[in-house]
């Protein structure tokens, strides 16, 4: 054999033996097919086992001869056909136990094992799989601690645990995650602080921590994730104050801080997250006044800030938020009259501003909002006329509507019959606080006038009747007096000037107790007016009888 040709064979010899260590071949089908390693293939077999794999939905080739691993259903390898990259079994009925040997398959970048009925802990092995880029585990019934070994997960984007019963705390080595986009642990048993740490997660656009048990201060290190645009923190028990440097998350589209114990008032930066399209911050013990700066949010389609302790005026810069669908401030302390600017949020569907302390009448701008399908004003101070204009709010729902306990009224049969219609069980007025009618003048002497009035309708709750005089038309009145209870039905307004003529006007009065914590106070009644008689001089007393 010549050189040339032993050299031939030489590299013909090294080829066949590195195809022969690249590839394991097996017949399938009369087919030569690359094999997984036996590790990898072990690891699949153990999981089926594991989950009772006879009962999954689907079986489609599992448990097949080796070299077939990577045509079993859920089963994707690399070009080579030599490991396992993707596993997914999502929505498969898979039952039991994540098997530890599943952290064999070493090249895996995508696992989805989310909708099942699996159970019992994460394994630590799960740490070993540190070419994940997905993992889905979420709406699973899991148990147990998270393996602090999550932390070696350093190429993962995407992490969803949610919907499972995974308790003790977040371990601080997520924070390690630095290439982490969605972080969801939501729905779980999670207790202790929210790690600073991750707060170094700064490529997150999504971090949902909501239903969990989690207690403490919302750690300002969270205003580090420039690339938040979604964060919701609710269903736990936070406390403290809302940070102010959450004003720092510039792409944040939507924040939900809903069902916890945060106290202090909304920070005025909030303002600032111009994205905003979703604030919600209700059911906790926030107080103070509504940043008028909310009104800078022009993106905003929803705000709720129900069931807190919020006081002060309804800010009118709420009226630039043009593109508002749903305006939730019921269950509040807030006061003063409900702004004619509300009326600019042409595309709201729903507005409750019940249980508050509002006063003043309905205005007419709020017939502008046409596309209103839910109206709530019960439990306030609101008095007047109902404007004609809220007949135009054809759209809201029939008898699912509340304005009850107030001192509105109408003289108008249209309104009387749309509020009606609108009102939940039908029955708008009964509850309402207004002013009374037929007030007129009785008796009068040198001193007293009598005064009579027929009583109004709502007796369900203790209160009276406030009776004013003065003597110029339309005051300043000074009060008399007020009546025992709502049944009563005249005053004498006593220690008056003779032959002076006074002005009188009546409020009704509905003190607090029952479902309203509000004293209601109407409209005053007609004004009528009376004169005084003459002083009478005194009487002399004649005694008849004999000189001395």
């Amino acid at each position: 054999m010549s050189v040339a040709s032993g050299a031939q064979s030489a590299r013909q010899f090294l080829f066949l033996v590195g195809t022969v260590a690249a590839l394991v071949l097996s017949t399938v089908g009369g087919e030569a097919t690359a094999a997984i390693s036996a590790g990898e293939r072990q690891a699949l077999l153990d999981l089926f086992t594991s989950t009772n794999g006879a009962g999954w939905r689907t079986t489609t080739n599992w448990n097949g001869a080796v070299g077939t691993e990577c045509t079993w259903y859920g089963v994707t390898c690399d070009v080579g056909q030599t490991t396992v990259q993707k596993l997914d079994l999502s929505s498969n009925r898979l039952s039991g136990s994540i098997p530890a040997e599943l952290g064999n398959l070493k090249k895996l970048t995508w696992l989805d094992l989310s909708f099942n009925e699996l159970s019992g802990s994460i394994p630590t092995e799960v740490g070993n799989l540190t070419n994940l880029q997905y993992l889905d585990l979420s709406f699973n019934r899991l148990v147990g601690a998270l393996p602090t070994s999550l932390g070696n997960l350093t190429n993962l984007q995407y992490l969803d645990l949610n919907f499972n019963s995974v308790a003790g705390s977040i371990p601080t080595e997520l924070g390690n995650l630095t290439n982490l986009q969605v972080l969801d642990l939501s729905h779980n048993q999670l207790s202790g602080s929210i790690p600073t740490e991750l707060g170094n997660l700064t490529k997150l656009g999504g971090l949902d921590l909501f239903d969990n048990d989690f207690t403490g201060l919302i750690p300002t290190e969270l205003a580090n994730l420039a690339n938040l645009q979604h964060l919701d923190l609710s269903g736990n028990q936070l406390t403290g104050s809302i940070p102010p440097e959450l004003a720092n998350l510039a792409n944040l589209e939507s924040l939900n801080l809903v069902r916890n114990q945060l106290s202090g008032s909304i920070p005025i930066e909030l303002g600032n997250l111009t994205k905003l399209g979703g604030l919600a911050l209700c059911y906790n013990q926030l107080s103070g006044p509504i940043p008028a700066a909310l009104g800078n949010l022009t993106n905003m389609a929803s705000l709720l800030l129900q069931s807190n302790q919020l006081s002060g005026p309804i800010p009118a810069a709420l009226g630039n938020l043009t593109g508002l669908q749903g305006l939730f401030l019921y269950d509040n302390h807030l006061s003063g009259p409900i702004p004619r600017e509300l009326g600019n949020l042409t595309e709201l569907t729903w507005l409750d501003l019940s249980d508050n302390r509002l006063s003043g009448p309905i205005p007419a701008e709020l017939g502008n909002l046409t596309n209103l399908q839910n109206l709530d004003l019960f439990l306030n101070q609101l008095v007047g006329e109902v404007p004609n204009s809220i007949t135009n709010l054809t759209r809201i729902y029939d008898g699912q509507q509340d304005f009850r306990w107030n001192g509105l009224y109408s003289s108008d049969p249209a309104v009387v019959t749309f509020l009606n219609r609108k009102q939940w069980h039908g029955d708008w007025q009964s509850s309402q606080t207004v002013p009374v009618t037929g007030l007129a003048p009785g008796v009068a002497t040198d001193s007293s006038v009598a005064l009579t009035w027929t009583p109004i309708t709502y007796t369900g709750d203790t209160g009276g009747y406030q009776v004013f005089y003065a003597t110029t038309s339309a005051g300043p009145y000074i009060l008399s007096g007020m009546t025992a209870d709502k049944t009563a039905s005249g005053w004498t307004v006593t220690s008056l000037s003779p032959t002076t003529t006074y002005y009188f006007i009546v409020r009704s009065v509905t003190n607090t107790g029952g479902y309203n914590q509000n004293t209601v106070v109407s409209d005053p009644s007609a004004e009528v007016s009376a004169t005084t008689t003459a002083k009478q001089p005194p009487r002399v007393r004649r005694h008849l009888g004999h000189a001395p």
